[in-house]
C-alpha cells in the first residue's frame, strides 16, 4: 500500500496537473507531471472505462502500478505531482512488466 503521503487524491491537485503539467507516453503507459514544491512526490492512478469495462480488471491494473511506484520510490525524484494512465494494451500484464513500463517513462520524463 502507497503511503498516505505519496498519494495524489484532490481533485483540484489532479486538475492542476493536467492543465500544467508535461507528459510523456508509451504503447502501455501515460505520464502527466507537475511540480508541486513538497519535499516528497505524489501520485494518482487512472485506469478509465477505456481499458475494460469491468471494475475488477480496471483496479487491478491501478494496484499494479501502484506496487511498481512503490518498489522504485526511493529512486524517484521529490517535488512532483504525477499521473500515471493505463492503456488497454497494458491488460493482463504481470507486474513485472507494469514495473519496466512505468520505469521506461519515468526515465523518460527524467523523474529517476
Amino acid at each position: 500500500m502507497l503511503k498516505e503521503r505519496y498519494r495524489l487524491r484532490k481533485t483540484k491537485d489532479i486538475e492542476a496537473v493536467v492543465k500544467r503539467g508535461r507528459g510523456a507516453s508509451t504503447g502501455k503507459i501515460a505520464v502527466k507531471l507537475a511540480k508541486n514544491g513538497l519535499k516528497s512526490s505524489r501520485f494518482a492512478f487512472v485506469a478509465g472505462i477505456k481499458v475494460s469495462k469491468l471494475a475488477v480488471k480496471r483496479n487491478r491494473l491501478r494496484r499494479l502500478m501502484r506496487e511498481a511506484v512503490r518498489n522504485h520510490l526511493k529512486d524517484i525524484k521529490p517535488g512532483y505531482d504525477v499521473m500515471i494512465v493505463a492503456k488497454k494494451p497494458l491488460l493482463g500484464a504481470a507486474l513485472s512488466e507494469v514495473e519496466s513500463e512505468i520505469v521506461r517513462v519515468f526515465k523518460t520524463v527524467k523523474l529517476l
